[in-house]
């Protein structure tokens, strides 16, 4: 079985996507999709798509894509996931999934209509090193504390300060730092601990209204969890689960990298050391399995669709507390 994969954009992250593609059996670019023709022509023949086209309608309708990955700006995800799922296409939409926890309800429901697969692209969530952390997190006794952290400078933020605003730091086009990378560290809360009972917020604001950084502060039964991100600062200290016989080291969210055990007396004892780079492939391998065994009920894929939602509904809840409202929250 091949599978055939359509895009929506031509940014980076596509790239990178089509980087992991061009790594697994089973799986090729089939056509590209961009607003304009040019751009769109240019992209396949770059990427060696085997088509191309300028229309919305027209990818819908190819038969070159069995799966449509979607990486436009967030505030589009929504209505172009809903669009491919009802044409029949299965879906991948890189994270953000959607604005809301009311559009990513809606997405659901809409691929269990059409019996399509629908993944939220996390690509930590299915990297080799989140086994090994959790196989970490069963050696350190009771957890007490956890910081999850994912600071990074954006390239577009010196434009920002020359006045310059593009679409990474516009929050009419639900942008912002929650949205862009403090989701990894959402995610990663979700994945390894759930929902907490309590949710802290703070934001650091830009002249135009969009968070620039934060803070959320998960509260669990005898635990706490601190996330911390920013587009407008570097962090230059990694990630720490402390238990009460030893701490979890890992490099950061996004990218994993490195986990170390060190115990409660100092010694070190590593779990996972591989430079995955951007990490994508593992993602692409999940969703070509479930699709190759076509089990809608497939356990692994009904967690990822349940770990999405309460993704969605922890940053719901931050963005409340932060005064964050996108035009989306107000649409469906």
């Amino acid at each position: 079985m091949t599978i055939r994969i359509g895009t929506i954009g031509s940014g980076s992250i596509v790239e990178h996507f089509l980087d992991a593609v061009e790594n697994c059996d089973g799986v090729e670019y089939g056509v590209t999709y961009s607003r304009t023709r040019e751009r769109a022509e240019a992209f396949a023949r770059k990427r060696g798509a085997a088509a191309s086209c300028w229309k919305l309608d027209d990818l819908l309708s190819s038969d070159q894509a069995d799966c449509i990955y979607i990486a436009s700006p967030n505030c589009f995800h929504f209505q172009q996931a809903k669009q491919a799922m009802e044409a029949g296409k299965h879906v991948i939409v890189e994270k953000p999934a959607v604005s809301n926890l009311k559009e990513w309800k809606i997405l659901e429901e809409t691929a269990q209509m059409h019996q399509v697969f629908l993944m939220e692209a996390v690509r930590h969530v299915y990297d080799p090193a989140m086994d090994a952390i959790r196989r970490g997190m069963k050696r350190i006794g009771t957890i007490r504390r956890a910081s999850l952290r994912f600071c990074q400078y954006s390239s577009r933020y010196d434009k920002f300060r020359q006045g310059i605003v593009e679409n990474a730091f516009k929050p009419e086009l639900s942008n912002g730092a929650l949205m862009d990378i403090g989701v990894y560290c959402v995610r990663m809360m979700a994945e390894l601990f759930g929902a907490p009972v309590k949710l802290l917020s703070h934001g650091i604001f830009l002249e135009n209204g969009v968070d620039g950084a934060g803070t959320i502060l998960g509260i669990y039964p005898g635990m706490d969890v601190e996330l911390s991100y920013s587009k407008i600062t570097n962090g230059m200290i990694g990630c720490e689960i402390q238990g009460e016989d030893g701490v979890i080291l890992f490099s950061g969210v996004a990218r994993p990298g490195k986990v170390e055990l060190v115990s409660c007396g100092g010694e070190r004892e590593v779990l996972y050391d591989e430079d995955d780079g951007w990490n994508l492939e593992y993602e692409v391998q999940k969703f070509a399995g479930w699709m190759e065994k076509g089990d809608l009920q497939n356990p692994g894929y009904l967690r990822a669709l349940k770990m999405s939602g309460l993704e969605m509904g922890i940053m719901d809840s931050a963005r409340k507390q932060m005064g964050i409202v996108f035009p989306a929250d107000g649409k469906q």
